[in-house]
């Protein structure tokens, strides 16, 4: 009797088990899928990330192949077009457009990926020929490795890093250097101040921006001890 007490306990186990596992799988599914915009199907962005990851023989090693080559890899092109395959083409610096193409490389070898923001406030910033205080939302991506969620800055070269800081310390580099098992972020500083969002998004839509910044202006009630899901 007691043996087929444990074989039955351990086989509700399995069956538990099992099913938490498909719910996880169920759950990440939504940031494995190709979007209109992160077009992770795309021949050129299934191409070159394959060609990254060629070499690389564990998730980890693939992730640190795509983080570094979206951080390094921007130019200086502003354009209006937000598709991971036209940015893998035409380059640009900006925050959500590197971060929608990092999500693309990793869902096209099947790493999940997921869109998120941090509230941004440069001090002292001068921004459309006004020198003050602004207050920006910042693209972050974040990645799914290993059973955990990770932060990636995909804009984290130095050049973005001087535009924030400034003149007075075009010098110091503060590139974004990857590092397993933990976030990959700019740091807060005296001027830089940033604080992640948590909530996330599996695609990138109109009127993003103005809702992340509604909400970092205090406009909609939003409290930071919470994890907001969004799978859309």
């Amino acid at each position: 009797m007691k043996t087929k007490y444990l074989l039955a306990t351990l086989f509700g186990c399995i069956i538990a088990a099992n099913s938490l596992f498909s719910q996880e799988q169920k759950e990440l599914s939504v940031f494995l899928n190709p979007t209109k915009v992160i077009d992770s199907d795309n021949p050129a962005i299934v191409s070159k990330a394959m060609e990254l990851t060629k070499d690389c023989k564990t998730d980890i090693e693939k992730v640190k192949a795509l983080f570094e080559f979206v951080r390094d890899s921007y130019t200086q092109d502003e354009y209006d077009i937000f598709v991971a395959s036209e940015i893998l083409k035409r380059g640009g610096n900006s925050c959500y457009k590197r971060s929608i193409l990092l999500a693309a490389l990793c869902r096209a070898i099947r790493i999940p990926s997921r869109l998120q923001y941090q509230y941004m406030l440069l001090k002292d910033f001068t921004f459309n020929g006004e020198k003050k205080d602004h207050l920006f939302t910042h693209g972050i991506v974040g990645i799914y490795l290993q059973g955990k969620w990770y932060l990636y800055e995909p804009v984290g070269n130095n050049a973005k890093w001087k535009v924030w800081i400034g003149e007075k310390a075009l010098l110091q580099d503060m590139t974004v250097q990857f590092k397993p098992h933990q976030d990959c972020l700019f740091p807060s500083t005296e001027n830089v101040v940033l604080k992640t969002f948590p909530i996330y998004f599996s695609d990138y839509a109109d009127g993003r921006y103005d809702f992340m910044m509604k909400i970092a202006q205090g406009e909609i009630g939003f409290d930071y001890n919470i994890k907001y899901e969004c799978g859309l």
